[in-house]
């Protein structure tokens, strides 16, 4: 079983099944995702738009850069931590 997943997943054909509730986990987690990524193209069209000096913008923009993905970071770490639970079904191709 395991060498058909791995097959089908070096194809790219696995699909993955999942809880409703890890689904929802997932879905939450992603929506935070999209929040905070637009959250920060906003402060970074702010940024460009109000600092004229280009070394204290490039400055800024790193440091705003850093924190995004500091904001990120546990996020991206939940989503990798869940497995698959459930099933990996085999799609049509």
């Amino acid at each position: 079983m395991r060498a058909k997943l791995k097959a089908c997943a070096a194809e790219g054909t696995e699909r993955r099944c999942y809880s409703p509730d890890v689904q929802l986990l997932i879905q939450s987690l992603l929506a935070t995702l999209a929040d905070l990524d637009f959250a920060h193209e906003r402060e970074r069209d702010r940024v460009s738009s109000s600092t004229k000096d280009p070394s204290l913008q490039a400055q800024a923009l790193r440091k705003l850069e850093l924190e995004h993905q500091d904001r990120r970071e546990p996020y991206i770490r939940d989503l990798t931590l869940i497995r698959p639970v459930g099933c990996a079904l085999k799609t049509a191709t």
